[in-house]
């Protein structure tokens, strides 16, 4: 695989930018965003509901769309193996379709950050992002890493040019990615690319010599463990959740869950490593 070295030219100082909030509902967080959004950029709330009603209304003074299997259709529904209407998850690795959906149906925009809900920022988020106006890179995430052989995504990877996975994969519960990289993975899943997007992605946009920047190369914004596997531990990882986001000012933290949830996925955590202390995988 060649360097990445070539840069995109697709932003300027004008660049119209879009910040995405992925999550169920407009709750107490997205309120949150959408104020600190105000007046700076456009701020929007999106929902996969499979088998729910697809709508983009403004709820509460906040944008809120859904789309739900047959949405995702109407883009990808000749892009297999990547998508299907029948025998076919969302999870784990396909979300990245609604992600490239808001920005087919929304082409107004030159970048588009995306923000799982279980991101925390310790600051004012519009203006964080603020810092990366002046990049041009085609996508920008954290834990831009490579992987070894444990790493089950790469395993989902499949594509009509040989040789073109990429030897590093990105996290992208926080991202950002340009209107012209987006539309070059569309394409690219019409034309049999396929896979988990952590692995997809960095694939199909190095191989079209497009750039990928950690975001922590541009400023410290997290920690992480990127030789293992769940990346912890540190600020913005994989796993184990957190029930809070730590003390330190202006930090990314992730997954940052609710208690049930918190309680449900240590207590997962634990069953595990009993298991494969007592050799029972």
């Amino acid at each position: 695989m060649t360097k990445d070295v070539k840069k995109s030219s697709d932003q300027n100082q004008s660049s119209k930018v879009c910040f995405v909030l992925f999550s169920r509902t407009i709750d107490k967080n997205a309120k949150k965003l959408a104020q600190q959004f105000k007046g700076n950029s456009d701020f929007c709330v999106l929902t996969y509901d499979d088998t729910g009603e697809a709508k983009d209304v403004v709820d509460d003074g906040v944008r809120h769309v859904v789309y739900n299997r047959r949405s995702l259709s109407t883009v990808f529904s000749g892009s297999t193996p990547k998508f299907a209407l029948e025998n076919w998850a969302i999870m784990p690795g396909n979300l990245d379709l609604a992600h490239l959906l808001f920005v087919n149906q929304n082409k107004n925009y030159d970048y588009y950050w995306f923000c799982e809900d279980d991101v925390r920022y310790t600051g004012n988020m519009a203006s964080f992002i603020q810092k990366f106006n002046h990049n041009n890179d085609a996508l920008l995430a954290t834990n831009y890493r490579g992987y070894g052989p444990e790493w089950w995504p790469q395993n989902s990877y499949t594509s009509p040019v040989e040789g073109s996975m990429s030897d590093k994969s990105v996290f992208l519960p926080f991202f950002r990615i340009s209107n012209t990289a987006a539309h070059k993975l569309i394409n690219a899943y019409a034309n049999g690319w396929s896979g988990h997007h952590e692995i997809s992605w960095p694939s199909v946009l190095r191989y079209n010599k497009m750039t990928i920047t950690d975001i922590n190369s541009i400023t410290k914004c997290y920690t992480s463990s990127p030789e293992v596997m769940g990346m912890g531990p540190g600020t913005f990882i994989y796993m184990p959740p957190k029930l809070f986001a730590g003390f330190e000012k202006n930090m990314l933290y992730h997954p940052v869950k609710p208690f049930q949830e918190y309680k449900k996925r240590k207590w997962f955590k634990i069953k595990k490593n009993i298991k494969k202390a007592i050799g029972r995988n």
